[in-house]
């Protein structure tokens, strides 16, 4: 496999705001979120 060289564009991730369909991450408190966190630690 090649190695190609990266540009500082190319390694980062830009998210438009208003996509993610909430305002703050104080309203994502009444959806349940099994991702988050876990139920017992290991």
């Amino acid at each position: 496999m090649p190695i190609s060289t990266l540009t500082p564009a190319e390694l980062r991730l830009t998210v438009d705001p208003d996509a993610l369909g909430f305002a703050d991450t104080p309203s994502l408190l009444e959806f349940a979120l099994p991702w988050i966190g876990q139920e017992r630690g290991v």
